[in-house]
């Protein structure tokens, strides 16, 4: 993966086609001023992936709540999506 906000970029767009490609709901939000938020909503889980201006990635899993560092949450929450097929 890339680092800067072009990368930040690319992630987002990268994750938005992976959820498009999957039919798994989700909805782009700008969270805050300085972010944009992807809401994933899978039937047991509610995920949320923030993309900040600085190029930090926060994500969030909900049920069960574990704090998860970005990289990993990205990760984790591909292979959860490609479980979904």
């Amino acid at each position: 993966m890339t680092s800067g906000s072009g990368g930040q970029f690319a992630r987002l767009l990268d994750l938005i086609a992976e959820l498009d490609r999957n039919g798994v709901v989700h909805q782009l939000q700008a969270s805050r001023p300085d972010a944009l938020m992807v809401r994933v909503l899978l039937p047991d889980q509610h995920w949320e992936v923030e993309f900040l201006l600085g190029g930090a990635v926060r994500v969030e899993r909900f049920d069960p709540a574990e704090p998860l560092d970005p990289v990993e949450g990205l990760r984790r929450l591909t292979e959860t999506i490609a479980d979904y097929r």
